[in-house]
């Protein structure tokens, strides 16, 4: 059970909450999908989490959208949630995905990024706020989920990009960015992300990204140029191993 949730009940809220997914899973799997209207919230999650092993993208399509529904609604799964759609995208990590599995991992890297990111003010707004402490953060977007820890450890994502986002705790240990792009620019990171044996086989650009409490970029390499221009750093800035085939830019770089 997870802590803080309601498993027992809303079931009623339930059915009309997530209905309307279940149904779009049913259409687009060409299966059956029972009423849900006597369902827990247990129920319901198992069910999601079991739409994700199905044959069909559609239908793991929509179990990931009934879980995202799920984590908006009931503040107490979101945890779970997050950690169930990370380790899909560990899980696909290990092979070349094609055809409808591309749309699966992209659905679920889009996902993934919507709730563990919030759109922020103006850079200097930020340090503003960040050191006196005042205004800031109360006009949070609704579709962030803060006090989410976000494991993408070991995972493969395709054209990542945070840039102008506020993000709390991310592990990105191992990863590997693919694509045309890793774009991290403007970024702002409240807890230090770790980014330990991730390789980027494309440009990585952390322009003016704020690591309030550092960063651990130990063993990382770099394929394609990166850029750390006016990066500000308010903790350490571990990179031992790290290392860079191609320009590596760090004009302006700040240590507090």
């Amino acid at each position: 059970m997870v802590d803080g949730a309601e498993p027992w009940a809303h079931n009623e809220i339930a059915g009309s909450v997530f209905g309307a997914s279940l149904q779009a899973g049913a259409i687009y799997g060409g299966v059956h999908i029972h009423d849900w209207r006597n369902a827990s919230i247990a129920e319901v999650f198992t069910a999601a989490v079991e739409q994700l092993s199905s044959g069909h993208p559609l239908v793991r399509i929509a179990g990931m959208r009934l879980l995202e529904n799920l984590g908006q609604e009931y503040p107490g799964y979101r945890q779970a949630v997050m950690h169930v759609l990370c380790g899909c995208l560990r899980a696909a990590s290990d092979h070349a995905p094609s055809g409808g599995d591309l749309g699966v991992l992209e659905t679920a890297q889009r996902v993934i990024l919507k709730h563990m990111s919030q759109p922020r003010r103006d850079l200097r707004d930020v340090f503003y706020d960040m050191r006196t402490r005042r205004g800031g953060w109360d006009d949070r977007d609704e579709q962030y989920w803060p006090d989410v820890s976000v494991d993408l450890s070991g995972v493969t994502l395709t054209d990542f990009d945070t840039s102008g986002r506020w993000i709390n705790d991310v592990d990105f240990s191992g990863a590997r960015f693919i694509g045309s792009f890793a774009k991290f620019s403007h970024t702002y990171f409240s807890e230090s992300p770790r980014f330990d044996g991730a390789t980027f086989a494309v440009p990585a650009d952390f322009t003016l990204c704020y690591f309030n409490r550092g960063a651990s970029f130990d063993g990382v390499r770099f394929v394609a140029a990166a850029t750390f221009r006016e990066a500000f750093f308010t903790g350490p800035f571990k990179s031992d191993g790290l290392s860079c085939d191609g320009t590596m830019d760090t004009v302006g770089m700040h240590f507090s």
